[in-house]
């Protein structure tokens, strides 16, 4: 390979940062005994009207939204590259990506990724020592920009606190 095209490889044009994993709201005990009262009340229903599976699925799940409800999030390095996203180990091509949005309105700053993906409709990164403009002329290169209309299920994840 010639020296210039080694060169070019190397500076490949990206941004970077570090964001953390999703969002943390300190909650209460009485939080916690909400959501565990509701969940095994629900569990103990189910069993009563002989519904097993729905009961131990009702349980499994009170015990995941408690442990995930007190989890501290980590710090992730979060890359913009040229052939597309980077956060932390997940790589998310531009292909497999319709749309991004700036939430500039939320503290912090949002960017919300648009994904093919059926099980991961959207991604959301916390933007924190990078200027917007430099996000939003990055990806235009890469991805149209769209309003993200927020879905009832994330106003309904905000108000339970997660």
């Amino acid at each position: 390979m010639p020296p210039d095209k080694a060169k070019e490889k190397k500076q490949e044009k990206k941004l970077e940062w570090q964001a953390l994993e999703h969002a943390y709201y300190e909650k209460t005990s009485d939080w916690y005994w909400i959501v565990g009262v509701v969940g095994v009340t629900a569990s103990l229903l189910a069993f009563l009207f002989s519904n097993a599976i729905l009961g131990l699925l009702l349980l499994v799940g009170t015990i995941t939204v408690l442990i995930h409800g007190g989890r501290i999030p980590g710090v992730v390095k979060v890359e913009l590259q040229e052939r597309g996203v980077r956060i932390g180990s997940a790589f998310y091509p531009y292909s497999n990506l319709t749309a991004f949005s700036l939430n500039e309105e939320h503290d912090p700053l949002i960017l919300v990724l648009d994904c093919k993906a059926f099980l991961t409709p959207d991604i959301r990164i916390f933007i924190e020592e990078v200027a917007v403009e430099d996000i939003r002329d990055f990806l235009l290169d890469h991805l149209d920009e769209k309003y993200h209309e927020p879905s009832l299920a994330e106003g309904l994840i905000h108000y339970l606190g997660f």
